[in-house]
Formats: C-alpha cells, structure tokens, sequence
C-alpha cells in the first residue's frame, strides 16, 4: 500500500509541460471565437435590439476594454 507522503511526492513531480499549456489556451481562445461569431450573428442582434450595431466598432470597443482592464491589472501587479 501506497502512504499518503509517497503519493503526493509522486504527484509533485509530474509537470504537464508548455505543450498543456499551448493546447488548453488555444482552445480556450478557439471556444471564446466561436461565442463571438454566435453573438455577432444578425439573429442574436436582432433579439438584443441591437440590429444596427456595427460589428468592427463592437469588436473594437471589445479589445479596448480588453486592454484598459489587462493594463490596469498590470499597473496594479508592479506597483504592489
């Protein structure tokens, strides 16, 4: 029988490596694209009452936001 310290030692020592890495955030990245399509679709617009938005602006306004929060997060980060 395997104790408890033995298993977590062995459990410790298994690292999944850059290539879990690049496949679970591509993935992620693949999943939230395809959430962005079906928001964009003129069905889904027109549900929201959104018919005349424009989609590069919206997508526009998206990596903006995008931006100012992932830069606010880094100011915070080095200053803290």
């Amino acid at each position: 029988m395997a104790s408890a310290s033995v298993m977590s030692a062995e459990l410790e020592a298994t690292d999944p490596g850059a290539e879990y890495y690049y496949l679970k955030f591509a993935l992620r990245i693949a999943i939230q694209l395809l959430l962005l399509m079906y928001l964009l679709k003129p069905r889904v617009l027109a549900y929201f009452g959104l018919e005349d938005l424009h989609k590069a602006k919206a997508i526009g306004k998206l990596v903006g936001t995008v931006g100012i929060i992932f830069g606010l997060a880094t100011a915070v980060s080095v200053f803290s």
